[in-house]
């Protein structure tokens, strides 16, 4: 009896939690938008834009970013919906590991042709704060449209929401940046990104509660 008065209590309070609306049809169009002007009138575009962008690699790396964050918005408005978690939400981590992949790839052709001096890099890019500038807006766009949800996953969805908006940054940086030497990529790219999801992963655990 205890047991069901401390139940009846515990419930007496609850009421019921509306999905938020799916709102990816707004925020994907506004965020290519911003992100294109941002590369364009304050990042600008490479001078070897016209030639590069039809190459294997290129196409790639675009299809590699714009899979990142198509897979991390989904993600987003799929974890503020009532029910399970689903595998598949993690999925946008799947193009970190491509990405990773390609990175091993391509330092291993350097290394075997050059040896380990070949890796090192006098010059550095401000491409991190470049991505963070790219991306701010749409992530904050971002968190303001689920402002009201209560997400299933707070650790995932804060994680994928910062790794959608600087997946776009990613993107757009793409754009401007012609250095691909991979000790560039790694040190202005790939760890800027890696630890933009650790980010996201603690805003989620510590802002997303409920």
């Amino acid at each position: 009896m205890r047991k069901r008065i401390l139940i009846d209590r515990l419930v007496s309070d609850l009421s019921p939690v509306k999905p938020i609306r799916n709102w990816i049809g707004l925020w994907i169009p506004f965020t290519v938008v911003f992100v294109w002007l941002a590369t364009q009138n304050f990042m600008w575009l490479r001078s070897d834009l016209a030639t590069v962008f039809w190459t294997g690699t290129f196409q790639f790396e675009m299809a590699l970013f714009l899979a990142m964050t198509l897979l991390a918005t989904a993600s987003v408005f799929k974890s503020y919906r009532p029910g399970l978690f689903s595998k598949w939400q993690i999925w946008f981590l799947i193009p970190y590991a491509v990405w990773m992949g390609e990175l091993i790839y391509q330092s291993m052709g350097i290394i075997s042709t050059g040896g380990w001096a070949a890796m090192s890099v006098n010059e550095y890019w401000n491409c991190a704060g470049l991505i963070v500038f790219a991306a701010a807006l749409p992530l904050a766009y971002l968190v303001y449209l689920t402002q009201d949800g209560r997400s299933t996953n707070p650790k995932v969805t804060g994680m994928a929401t910062f790794v959608a908006a600087f997946g776009a940054g990613n993107l757009g940086n793409l754009f401007h940046c012609d250095w691909m030497h991979p000790t560039h990529v790694v040190l202005e790219h790939f760890i800027p990104m890696v630890l933009f999801a650790v980010a996201g992963y603690i805003y989620g655990k510590t802002q997303l509660r409920w």
